[in-house]
């Protein structure tokens, strides 16, 4: 009875254990579904229709994926001339997303050769992860950060359908820019910082997926011409 006791017991907590790992890598990809959703147009919440949200979390899974961190994102709202009666806007997501901070001057250890390892199959790992990291360096190290900005640029026309998300408003066409920033830190041996630099990189890219093909079932009749298109976009492409 003892023995069946324990034999349970164990059981109870590897799933405890299973469950709460599962709950480790599952919430923070809900968390970083769910800024795909909304953007902050100053004081103001800005929610997004379902092309612009299907469009913005393909870019935050993209870059996740590729070991960055999902950070805040803000947008801009400006409001075009209409169109052969058709009101327009235009919307500017700015993406933001870092990768955890790695020092290049040292030997890494066992533990983030095993994190790199994970990262490098899983994409970004949960923050705790990271935190575990606790190594304390000697003597003078260099940091490496790199950062990436994306701006996702989205021409809106309005449809009056009134929707629960989005609004009279639905996406037409959309752009993208990209900004990436690699930045360098070198501290002495007391830690004080003696010298930065950094690197810049810019891209921009035509349209999402290479085409307008994505939006086109969303135009009211067709009535935005791709000539139209082109010069909302002018500089961009």
């Amino acid at each position: 009875m003892r023995k069946k006791r324990i034999i349970k017991r164990f059981i109870i907590i590897l799933c405890a254990l299973f469950a709460a790992v599962c709950l480790l890598f599952v919430l923070p990809v809900l968390a970083r579904e769910t800024k795909a959703f909304f953007a902050k147009d100053g004081d103001e919440i800005v929610i997004f229709d379902s092309q612009m949200r299907q469009k913005i979390a393909k870019v935050d899974r993209k870059m996740a994926k590729n070991g960055y961190a999902v950070g805040a994102k803000t947008c801009e709202t400006e409001q075009l001339l209409p169109y052969n009666g058709v009101n327009m806007r235009l919307v500017k997501v700015t993406n933001n997303y870092a990768r955890h901070v790695q020092v290049t001057s040292h030997e890494k250890t066992g533990y983030q050769n095993f994190v790199g390892w994970l990262e490098g199959r899983l994409g970004r790992l949960p923050d705790v992860f990271y935190a575990l990291d606790i190594v304390k360096y000697e003597g003078e190290r260099r940091e490496v950060g790199e950062s990436a900005v994306i701006e996702c640029r989205f021409m809106l026309i309005e449809d009056k359908k009134d929707r629960f998300f989005g609004g009279d408003y639905c996406a037409y066409s959309g752009t993208m820019e990209r900004c990436d920033i690699v930045s360098y830190e070198i501290y002495d041996e007391e830690n004080r910082l003696i010298g930065e630099y950094s690197e810049k990189n810019e891209c921009t890219g035509k349209h999402f997926d290479g085409d307008l093909g994505w939006l086109k079932s969303k135009a009211y009749n067709n009535y935005v011409s791709p000539i139209v298109v082109n010069d909302a976009f002018e500089g961009y492409e």
